[in-house]
């Protein structure tokens, strides 16, 4: 037909059977003719397509990759640039993106393919901000492959992102706070950790758990009172860690939070790098470094228990469960409420985006908005007495 770039020949052989066969120019501008070795119309057909798309899209048989190959090239072409979880994620979505379309050519990649990707997490039982956050990864693997040449255009460019509400941000009342600090010390005998200064440190400055978990006696400097939040370099006695951002931050630690790592770093066995590790965990850790076994992704959560035991002392002081993160958006909450102005509370956070600080950390806190009910009460304390005592009638808006 007019116009097509690949041509679909019959050919008969010397028996009298024929075979269909592709007639193109190639990527390099050479005649070629290749048989198909069948005589099957309806898949010849198919064929002959693909080596068109093939070709309008300028990829040779040379350059093309199949997703889990362009993925590995793509991932060790970035390692260095980024953190090794960033990648492990990026890894992770190519993969489900994979067990939803097949490890399909690069190139045969279409928007059709990101919607059926879209509704396969959804089956899954992904909420909506997992699932945008998956479409935003591979839509920037896809550019990248355009970027290095491997792509002629992102295939899901105009792949949009599910549409979601924001949970609401929890933060916790001071009353709930004091419970949490009592049962924290009613269960100390009861827990593998240091839950009273672990805890200090989320609600007073705003530390992420791995933040906590990966913080050494070297980052504390007790005659400053201050705390060092920084990445860790891989030795043979600390393995690779970088915080969130990457940024290093320089917080203050209160006076009474101060007094107690002094009491814990003359109790705790000596030779132990981490402030808040057992020796029998540091040493379980130490062995699967040893053997091979330990990975970026248990740097973030040295303690495969924590969750478990926040969830006890959650438990033990009343409260529903909630994450431990919520004790962090409480602590930057209650910098703004204190008079920080939004860079001074982004610095301590160690958001790279100024939008993050904003769009997730101003919560109202709970005794705030029983507050402000009582606050306005008497504003509309007329409006409701007025609307009872008027007359049957009058308010049906007929003159």
């Amino acid at each position: 037909m007019r116009g097509q770039k690949v041509k679909l020949v019959a050919r008969t052989l010397k028996d009298g059977v024929f075979v269909y066969m592709l007639d193109f120019v190639d990527t390099d501008l050479r005649r070629r003719r290749i048989s198909l070795g069948h005589f099957d119309k309806r898949k010849a057909e198919m064929q002959r397509q693909e080596k068109e798309r093939d070709l309008l899209l300028g990829v040779s048989e040379t350059v093309k990759m199949r997703l889990d190959e362009f993925a590995k090239d793509c991932l060790e072409r970035t390692r260095g640039q980024v953190r090794e979880t960033t990648l492990a994620h990026y890894g992770f979505t190519v993969r489900f993106f994979i067990e939803a379309v097949g490890n399909i050519y690069i190139h045969q990649v279409k928007l059709e393919h990101g919607e059926r990707f879209i509704q396969f997490c959804i089956d899954k039982g992904n909420s909506e901000s997992t699932i945008s956050k998956h479409i935003r990864q591979m839509k920037r693997i896809f550019q990248l492959g355009v970027n290095r040449g491997q792509l002629p255009l992102n295939p899901l460019s105009k792949l949009k992102e599910l549409k979601f509400t924001p949970r609401p941000i929890r933060t916790l009342s001071p009353d709930e706070c004091s419970r949490i600090f009592k049962a924290v010390v009613d269960l100390r005998d009861k827990l593998e950790l240091r839950w009273d200064l672990m805890v200090g440190l989320a609600l007073s400055i705003g530390l992420r758990k791995g933040e906590i978990l990966n913080l050494t006696w070297r980052d504390i400097d007790f005659e400053k009172k201050l705390v060092e939040v920084k990445s860790k370099k891989e030795t043979a006695e600390t393995w690779s860690w970088q915080p969130k951002d990457s940024e290093i931050r320089i917080l203050p630690l209160a006076e009474p939070l101060v007094s107690l790592f002094a009491a814990h770093q003359n109790q705790q066995a000596e030779g132990l790098p981490y402030v808040f590790l057992t020796k029998e965990r540091y040493e379980r850790i130490q062995a699967k470094r040893k053997a091979g076994k330990w990975n970026c992704f248990d740097s973030l959560s040295p303690v495969s228990s924590f969750t478990k035991q926040f969830q006890k002392i959650l438990k033990t002081a009343n409260i529903e469960p909630l994450e431990f993160h919520d004790l962090r958006r409480t602590a930057l909450s209650n910098f703004f409420y204190s008079g920080l102005d939004s860079i001074s509370v982004q610095k301590i956070a160690g958001h790279s985006n100024l939008k993050t600080t904003a769009s997730f950390y101003l919560a109202i806190r709970p005794d705030l908005i029983e507050k402000t009910r009582q606050a306005s009460s008497g504003f509309v304390a007329d409006l409701a007495h007025l609307w009872h005592t008027a007359p049957s009638g009058s308010n049906n808006g007929k003159s």
